[in-house]
Order: C-alpha cells, then structure tokens, then sequence
C-alpha cells in the first residue's frame, strides 16, 4: 500500500457555507481581504464609481490569469485555491489525495469548495464515459463485458456526506472522518489494465493520476433568487453577481433592483441556429486567488454588465440592453468638457470573442468575425468573455465592443455636483448647444473627486441599434473546427516573418505572414514584449481556415518584439515553435525620413567643437543624431555622441566641449519620432591642437 498525497482534510474544513443574509465567515473574511482591499482602492476611497463593458474588456484581452476554458487538467500542489463555480461547466481541478494499493490507483478530484448540484456528464481524459449506479464504468475499452477496468464516485458536497467507502476500505489511514464536507468531488479508481490494452485504457497515463478527470458538472447549488426567495441552482447572470457580491465580496446589493435585471436575463432572444436562448448566461467558475477586480470584469463581461456604488455603500447592477435615458446633460453642467468626433484612424474594422464553445469540448473557441468595414486593411478587435458558453451571446458581446470602439462621439470632463444624479445611471442624454452635439452617451466610467462635489466622466455615444441583434443577419457562422489529422506528427509552420508597417492610427505595428497551412489547422502566433521575463508570451489563436498573416497594433514604437508561431489541431495538439530562435521585429510607426540638413558644419574653438545646421522644413523633422569619430574620417569608426532636438526649418547647434589634442570628424543626421533616419551629413574634420 502506496499513500502519496493527503491533504483534504484542512481544506474541507476551511469550506464556508455563506446564505443570503448571513454575515460573511471569519475565513471567507480572511481569503478574500485581498479583494475587499483591491475594490477600496478603485472604488471606496474616490466615492460613488461607475463602469460598464468597455472598462473591463481590456483587461481581459491576453495577459493575466490562464483562460478558465483552458484549464482542463487535474493538478497536485500542496496548496490549492478554494474553486467556486456557477452554472455548467467542464473543469477539472486539484487532486486531493493519490494512492496506490492492489495493483489499483485511487485519486480523487476536487471540483467545487461549495455544494453542488452534480455532474452532468464523466470525462476521462477526452473521452466521455458511462457509469453504472455503483460508479463502474461501463464504456468500451476502459469496461470489456461485465469487467472494467475503473470506476468514478461523484460527490456534491451536500449536507450529510459521508466519505468515500472505497477510500476507507483500501487505505487503513483514511476514515469515516474524511468526508470531504462542503466540497463537492470525484473518487476515482483506475485497475491494472487487460493484457494488451494498457495504451487503450490510459492513453495519457499519469502514475499520480492514470486519467484527468474533466467532468460537466452543473455548479453552485445555493444561490439566492428574490423572486422566488428560495435557493437553487442557476445561470442568471444577475443572480450570480449579486451572489457573488454579498458572498465574497461581503457589500449590499437592492435585491429588487437585482430582481427586475434578473428577468431581463431570462428573457428569451433567437439566435443563429434558429432556436431560442436566456439573454445572459454565466457559465464558469473563480478561484480565492482572483481577486475582485477579477471576479467582476469577468461577470459583467459576460453579460454587458454596468457596476456602480450607490450612495448608501450598495452595489448595483444594470445588464446589458437599451434603455431611454431620464437624464440630460449640458455644458453648464460641466467645469470642462472635451467631445471627440469621429472614429480614430486605427478603430478595429472588425471584431471576435473568445468564449467557451460545447460542442469544442468546452474549450475556448473564437466566435465567427463581425465585420463594421470591410472596405478598409482588417484591424481586429479580440476580447475574452471567460463564463460565456453560447456563440449567440458572444457575438452580442462581439457587437457592443466593436460599436463602442468606432463610436461617433467620445466624450470626457469634470460634472458638477450633477454627477450625482448620474449615479447608476448607464445613459444619458449629451446636448451641447455651442458644438451642435446631441446625442446619447453611455457611461464608461464615472468617478467622484476627493473633494466630494465633482465627478469624472469618460462615455461613449450608443444607440438603441448596438444593443439589438438580428441573429437570423448579424450572427456569423461559428468558426469549423476542422479534422483532425490522423498523424501523430503535427506540422511546423514555415516562412515566419514580421514586417513593422504603420497603422491608420498612426501607431505602431507589425504584420505577421507564414507559408500556407492546411486548413484542418489552427495557429497560434506568441509574442513577447521588451523587458518580458522568459515565459511572458502574449498567445493570439488563429481559427482553422484563417488567413495567411495577422496585424499586430497599438505596439511601442520602437521596440522590438519577439515572436513564434505554431500548429494546433482541434484535439488541441501542437507542433513545435517555429523558428527555434525566436524571430525579432522593430515596430516603427513612422517610416518615412526626414529631409537632408542644410549647412552642417564645424568649427574647432580651443578645445571645443561647435557644430551648427539647419533643420529641414519637413513635418517628419523630430531630432538630430550626431556621430563622432577619433583619429579617422570613416563613419564605420563613429559613435553616437548627442541625440539634440528640435523644430522643422530651424537653425541649431551644438557644442562638444574639452576634447583633448587630435583629429576628429564629425556626421549628422536627421531622424523622425520613430528613430527612422535620413541622409547622413558629414564628415566634417577637425583638428584640435
């Protein structure tokens, strides 16, 4: 007998059971003060604050935390987060305890550190099973006539668990005490497998674990519904985040208000498959380690959420959808007011979500591209909606972030103590008489002053046609998630390369291009920032079928970034990074040099050199860089000495002081903001006595 991992018995007794109108648990209290705190700082100490989607996508897009559809996996590591859940979902998790005894392995899965309605649907590895009512797996090859070859108790961690009968029985240091109260789990047992079929039964064998346990498991089981005033199981959106809200975050919400946005969630809206769906789903799950910042771009981007603090400490909660605003503002009630018109050169013309697709094994999935225009070079928009598992609802999502990013009018200032009434209030009306503007905003962010009298504003203009969605018109198609190739081998991507091209916004960028792949292949391209450690590799997930290269934007200009590309099969296996060396691009976002200078020149005085020019005339004008060299007139020998700036079409000099005794020559040459440089001026000698 093999015991090698015990550990469940501290964390089952950690696991809170918080209701509706209990106080928060001394331990929730003190997992989450780092979530209390992160909020206070964003929120609590500038008063009342406002945001909706646009704040929090961004923070979403790459970067940060694994993508919750991607951590399909069991792990070991002698501390896990407490996991919390909500709706269906497919995940794995820790294992709690591994074993080995009579030839057979027994591990189990911790899915939930709350109850739980069950699973919905067993997955050993990739594969789906069926079990008997005694756990048996009855599904070919694991389960070979009336024998198999391993078995899967599920838990939910409801009241009056008790532990797992063949845990006790096979180990004598497991008892009736550990039942794993609160936490909803797997037991599982894997037996030596039939002579012959050892790679059949355990493809991705695991000594610690033979199979990962990936489950469909229906979540949360307690969530508090006003409307009904009972508990249960859901994937209402607002009933999870106001849950969420009173539960962890340990604040007030109005349950009626929560009740009236919960009904809006429920509503039915048609999709592009010609069914019908809830508005606002959440599907998906959270760790202690996240913190509330986390937690809640999370939630409102799955339902196009807008957050605020009301006056009284309590948070609110609008989803998404058009309402007609009651308030207007005006010049007058604003200390100043900037109102941009017009979309920036660099607006995406077009815009995916990444979501969790079913039918891709729950995995993230992009949606179909929603175009705005397609007469101009693509620029796209990527957001991440973690707990959305319907292509139609994140296509929605796709919609409102591409509308908002292009649209008409922007607008940010200083209110008056009229921000007050603005609070909670998602539109309002804009009508500025001395600009001729009139139109709707909706609030991006709005944040009181320390002074307690002023608010910053930061809103977008919306219409009512952003928030509709004709699925039947507007919805593309879902991505094909291709075939599998039979190989075990999957090809490396060839003719890598990146090019630094200028964005319409003026900005930089690089455009990535590779040689053809076949089509049943999707691509990954990694790009690592300067100053990144080793392993910060941004991932950017081309669909099966995509396009030959991919646009980069919005980078630093002039920094160079280094980037791989490679395979990826719907099975999720990969080939190598390609090229082995990383390949390095400079992102410009000017190309273009300046004009020549004009009468360079320089003159010894004592043991100072004056170097005089004229700038060129030319708006790419932005610096000079001059080049000195000792004891020669070859430029080869040079090195740069002062980088001076300065206006187009202006006379400048510069001095190189208390040099000592020799010959020197001199070069200078214009450059635009980019770094990018024109024609060299020079050698001008000198001599220095």
């Amino acid at each position: 007998m093999r015991i090698e991992r015990l550990v469940v018995v501290a964390l089952a007794l950690a696991v809170p059971v918080v209701g509706r109108a209990e106080p928060v648990s001394a331990a929730i209290a003190a997992i989450t003060i780092a979530d209390v705190v992160g909020f206070a700082v964003t929120a609590a100490l500038t008063g009342a604050i406002s945001f909706g989607l646009q704040a929090v996508a961004g923070a979403l897009a790459g970067g940060g935390r694994a993508r919750q559809a991607d951590v399909l996996a069991n792990f070991a590591q002698d501390v896990a987060y407490f996991e919390r859940g909500y709706g269906r979902v497919r995940k794995g998790g820790p294992i709690g305890f591994t074993g080995a005894v009579d030839q057979e392995r027994h591990y189990t899965v911790l899915i939930a550190a709350h109850s739980t309605v069950g699973p919905v649907e067993h997955r050993l590895d990739e594969r789906v099973v069926e079990i008997d009512e005694e756990g048996e797996v009855v599904t070919e090859p694991i389960a070979v006539g009336d024998r198999s070859q391993g078995s899967i108790r599920a838990y939910a961690g409801q009241s009056g668990q008790v532990a797992d009968a063949a845990l006790v029985a096979a180990f004598d240091e497991i008892t009736e005490a550990h039942d794993y109260a609160g936490l909803s789990y797997a037991a599982i047992t894997a037996r030596r497998p039939f002579k012959g079929n050892f790679s059949e039964v355990y493809p991705n064998y695991r000594d610690n674990a033979p199979w990962s346990y990936l489950p469909v498991w229906d979540m949360h089981d307690r969530v508090w519904d006003p409307r009904t005033e009972t508990y249960g199981w859901t994937q209402n959106a607002a009933l999870i985040f106001a849950h969420e809200v009173t539960t962890y975050l340990g604040r007030d919400v109005d349950w009626e208000e929560i009740a009236a946005e919960a009904d809006i969630c429920d509503e039915l809206v048609t999709n592009g498959d010609g069914g019908t769906q809830r508005r606002w789903t959440v599907n998906g799950w959270f760790d202690d380690g996240m913190t509330w910042d986390e937690v809640q771009a999370r939630l409102l981007m799955a339902c196009d959420g807008f957050v605020y603090e009301r006056p009284d400490g309590a948070i609110g909660l609008k989803v998404g959808r058009w309402v007609e605003p009651s308030l207007t503002l005006t010049a007058a009630d604003f200390l100043s007011v900037t109102v941009s018109e017009g979309q920036d050169l660099g607006a995406p013309s077009e815009a995916v979500v990444i979501y969790r697709e079913p039918a891709n094994g729950h995995r993230a999935w992009p949606t179909g591209t929603l175009i705005a225009d397609a007469a101009v070079e693509p620029s796209r928009l990527q957001s991440e909606a973690h707990l959305v598992d319907s292509h139609n609802q994140a296509c929605r999502l796709s919609k409102r972030l591409l509308r908002l990013e292009r649209a008409r009018y922007q607008v940010s200032g200083t209110l008056k103590v009229v921000g007050y009434d603005a609070i909670g209030q998602r539109f309002v009306r804009f009508a500025h008489a001395e600009l001729g503007v009139t139109c709707v905003l909706e609030i991006v962010r709005l944040i009181r002053g320390r002074d307690g009298v002023t608010f910053q504003l930061e809103a977008r203009s919306v219409e009512a046609d952003d928030f509709a969605f004709v699925a039947a018109t507007e919805e593309p198609a879902r991505p094909a998630s291709g075939v599998v190739v039979s190989s075990d081998d999957v090809a490396t991507v060839a003719g890598f390369a990146g090019v630094a091209v200028q964005s319409t916004g003026g900005s930089a960028a690089i455009r990535w291009s590779w040689d053809d792949v076949d089509e049943r292949y999707a691509l990954q391209i990694r790009v690592r920032a300067p100053g990144a450690g080793i392993d910060d590799w941004q991932v950017t997930e081309i669909p099966e079928g995509g396009a030959s290269r991919f646009r980069m934007s919005g980078l630093l200009d002039g920094a160079t970034y280094e980037a791989q590309i490679r395979n990826r099969t719907a099975a999720r296996r990969f080939s190598d990074w390609a090229p082995e060396t990383p390949i390095s691009v400079v992102a410009i976002a000017d190309n273009d040099a300046p004009d020549d200078l004009e009468a360079f020149a320089a003159v010894a005085d004592g043991s100072d050199v004056d170097l005089t020019w004229t700038a060129p005339n030319d708006s790419q004008f932005y610096a000079v860089r001059i080049y000195r060299a000792d004891d020669s007139t070859d430029f080869d020998d040079a090195v740069l000495v002062r980088t001076e700036y300065g206006l187009p079409g202006n006379a400048d000099a510069w001095t190189d002081e208390s040099l000592a005794a020799g010959d020197y020559a001199y070069w200078a040459e214009p450059i635009n903001a980019s770094g990018v440089a024109g024609d060299l001026s020079g050698p001008s000698p000198i001599t220095i006595i």
